[in-house]
């Protein structure tokens, strides 16, 4: 039995190197997969027959998991070392699997055209929205942990092409539901969608990491560009709550930030999920997924070939001014306005991807655990999120002066007052700027993260990169401690980090990389690399 257990083993760890070698960051991917998820079953009602379930049942689950998500991913920061056991074990991410999928089974069970009406609906359905929001809250605890240890740029690339293929997931599912699952059912495809989601997320999240340390030139992420920032020492990943808005006071400012805004577009969406048939939900829900996807396409344009350096400051800003205007004109479009509603969701998935990037930042470079950072922070998201489901489900925008044809004046103030009170007093830009460079992120540079993650694929595919450091340094008759700081250099590692190496001071290091640069013709690291892959490509990797 147990050399069974030992083979397959064997046979399962091949497998996912071999899949980490043709596609070495899918692994970072899971987020796509995680958000394509929460959107299906939550906001767009994957499971759902839209002929025969009201969209009150979508707000209803949609409160659920919502504050279900909120009340794991918060217990998480206040339980770091439980939740650290537990995503230690081997068998956790097919738990975590396992729950997510008994959640979506349930949901579909209690569908009308399922067990709707045999007396356990009520139970099916409200269990399987609260299995949807655990499954979802420790996913997102799984995949934070990944990006912890990116570089920003790295962080900001994989995340905004996480937000386009989102859209990708999501139109395949939904362009092939011809096929029903059961007649007059949901379509079949939906239905296999969500099940299988997270095994794929859970499957991708536990691929190795890239293995760079074999290599006799091991390259150092975030050395060049993106910056480091201070990190606090083993202590901080230990850090208790206290001790993190202790240290990090703007933290707290930032947390009230997404919370309100989180809400504020959660109560837009359920303001006219409330006017809408299913089918018009859905549909309106297929047009903000479109809106989503040009956003962050335009955003990855602009970082990747139209600017050098990404401003999130500015971005956060922006999100918050735009998503005050959409709520001021919301009295003059009406419920029947699909414009609105896509905007929102659009401006959602900016501030969702700015703040996963500004977590990442923060528990990289300060050392904290990922259950603390995105326990809050996330966590902080969904309980807006939530809150805002309830606010529909209880009809509070009736008492705030809704109509069934427009928004309520009062409704609109205080939305506005909400967003701008967050965007000027709370957190502002220069807070958001400050967190960066506290972070070590204040310059994100997207270009150069893709320019490093191209040398990185370099060293990783072939060992003879020093090789290539070393002729062209004999072609620049280098000296033994330039030839060996070049060497470095050609590694991304940062200036301490080579001080630490060669045992020299950082003043020294300084010094040479001067003098490597005169000899070499060369004025910048980025420059010193690509003369380096020229020579490495000229002979072929050899």
């Amino acid at each position: 039995m147990a050399s069974w257990r030992e083979h397959r083993s064997q046979r399962k760890d091949a497998a996912s190197s071999a899949l980490v070698a043709v596609w070495p960051n899918l692994r970072y991917f899971s987020l796509a997969m995680l958000l394509a998820w929460q959107f299906l079953v939550v906001d767009f009602g994957a499971w759902m027959t839209a002929t025969d379930v009201t969209n009150l049942s979508v707000i209803d689950v949609g409160t659920t998991v919502y504050m279900t998500s909120a009340v794991v991913l918060v217990l998480s920061a206040f339980a770091q070392d439980l939740f650290a056991r537990l995503f230690d074990d081997r068998r956790a991410p097919a738990l975590i699997a396992l729950v997510s999928i008994a959640g979506v089974v349930l949901l579909i069970a209690s569908g009308p055209r399922f067990l709707q009406g045999t007396g356990m609906s009520g139970m099916l359905f409200h269990g399987g929205s609260f299995l949807v929001g655990v499954g979802s809250g420790l996913m997102t605890l799984r995949v934070s942990q990944l990006y912890c240890d990116l570089e920003p740029g790295r962080v900001f690339l994989y995340a905004a092409l996480s937000e386009l293929l989102v859209a990708v997931i999501f139109y395949v599912v939904i362009g092939n539901s011809w096929m029903p699952s059961v007649p007059g059912g949901p379509p079949l495809l939906n239905l296999v969608a969500v099940a299988v989601l997270p095994v794929a997320l859970t499957g991708c999240a536990s691929l190795p990491a890239i293995d760079t340390g074999s290599a006799s030139c091991e390259l150092r992420e975030g050395a060049a560009g993106g910056g480091r920032g201070k990190v606090s020492g083993p202590a901080a990943g230990t850090s208790t709550v206290r001790g993190f808005f202790r240290q990090l006071p703007m933290m707290g400012k930032l947390l009230v930030a997404l919370f309100v805004f989180s809400a504020v577009a959660s109560i837009v969406r359920n303001y006219f999920l409330l006017g809408q048939t299913p089918d018009g939900h859905q549909l309106n829900s297929q047009q903000a997924m479109l809106a989503r996807f040009a956003l962050a396409a335009c955003l990855l344009l602009v970082a990747v070939f139209l600017s050098k350096r990404v401003s999130l400051g500015k971005l956060y800003l922006l999100c918050m001014a735009f998503m005050a205007l959409v709520v001021a004109t919301l009295p003059l479009l009406g419920l029947h306005a699909a414009l609105p509603l896509a905007f929102t969701s659009a401006l959602t998935s900016v501030i969702g991807l700015v703040a996963w990037c500004l977590l990442a930042f923060v528990a990289k470079s300060q050392g904290f655990r990922p259950f603390l950072v995105f326990g809050l922070g996330e966590g902080a998201c969904c309980a807006g999120l939530g809150i805002g489901y309830l606010c529909g489900y209880s009809n509070l925008f009736g008492v705030l002066g809704a109509s069934d044809q427009a928004i309520g004046a009062p409704m609109v103030a205080v939305l506005i007052v909400l967003i701008v009170a967050c965007a000027v007093l709370v957190f502002t830009e220069k807070d958001f700027d400050s967190v960066l460079e506290l972070s070590g992120a204040s310059i994100l540079n997207v270009r150069d993260a893709i320019i490093r993650g191209r040398t990185a694929a370099t060293v990783r595919r072939n060992r003879p990169w020093r090789l290539a450091c070393r002729r062209v340094g004999e072609r620049a008759m280098l000296s033994k401690r330039e030839q060996e700081l070049l060497e470095e250099l050609a590694c991304n590692r940062t200036p301490q980090e080579i001080a630490s190496r060669l045992s020299i001071t950082v003043s020294t290091v300084r010094t040479h990389t001067h003098r490597v640069y005169l000899k070499l013709d060369v004025h910048s690291r980025d420059e010193l690399i690509e003369l380096v892959r020229t020579e490495y490509e000229s002979r072929g990797g050899a």
